[in-house]
């Protein structure tokens, strides 16, 4: 799930200091960032060539 990364990131930030950051945060927010990153990256391309191939075949 894709909204995980997100939302464990604004916990990680929410709770930034607090003795149970470690029982709510799931994720490192430096593995939260590079999943952001990759998976923007991956459906970005994927939905680029997808639109671009959409249009030529018109």
């Amino acid at each position: 799930m894709p909204m995980t990364y997100c939302v464990d990131l604004a916990r990680a930030v929410a709770y930034a200091g607090w003795l149970e950051c470690s029982g709510i945060v799931k994720f490192n927010p430096v593995v939260n960032l590079e999943a952001i990153a990759s998976l923007t990256l991956v459906f970005l391309g994927t939905g680029t060539l997808i639109f671009a191939r959409s249009n030529l075949n018109r």
